[in-house]
């Protein structure tokens, strides 16, 4: 008998699993409606591939279009001085921001983008991390940036979500950008 791995991958298969079983229900409860058109943009930005896939379905299940990027410097929403977006347009709805990424923290993404001319509003971007020490937590908090410890649950992410989507204005316009 072939003896099983000391390192196995069942706890990822198992998240994802998991993740999957929720949007399923989701889709089979609102009756393909979470589907259907995109409401909202929302950005999920995390190196790790499994946290990322589990946000973005689940996100998507709810009707947002999702972009995803596993750090910032390869985020289509990156790279620019300053807002180039409309006046009257944004390029995202929502942001879920890893604070602990390769080449520049979730914390310096979000400082850069609303520096720049961001039109989302701080509370729609939250930041996510295993650990985060007393002083970025605040600096998240004088930026008005909420914070979620990572690992973050469905449940959780939807209760940030629904809170914050009774806020974006129906008029608001999004960006039509290409994902690099």
């Amino acid at each position: 008998m072939e003896k099983i791995p000391e390192r196995s991958f069942f706890p990822v298969d198992r998240a994802i699993a998991t993740a999957v079983l929720k949007i399923l229900l989701l889709f089979l409860t609102q009756g393909g409606d979470a589907m259907k058109n995109h409401e909202y943009r929302t950005l999920v930005l995390d190196d790790e591939e499994n946290i990322r896939f589990s946000l973005a379905t689940y996100i998507e299940a709810r009707g947002h279009e999702v972009v995803t990027a596993s750090e910032p410097l390869s985020c289509p929403l990156y790279g620019e001085d300053a807002c180039s977006c409309p006046s009257d347009e944004q390029c995202g709805d929502f942001a879920i921001i890893d604070q602990n990424m390769p080449r520049m923290t979730g914390l310096e993404f979000v400082r850069k983008k609303l520096n720049s001319g961001c039109k989302a509003a701080p509370e729609n971007h939250l930041l996510i991390s295993a650990h985060l020490t007393d002083d970025e937590l605040a600096q998240a908090r004088k930026l008005g940036i909420p914070c979620m410890l990572k690992p973050v649950r469905l449940e959780q992410v939807s209760a940030w979500l629904a809170a914050v989507e009774k806020k974006v204005p129906t008029t608001r316009r999004l960006k039509i950008f290409r994902n690099r």
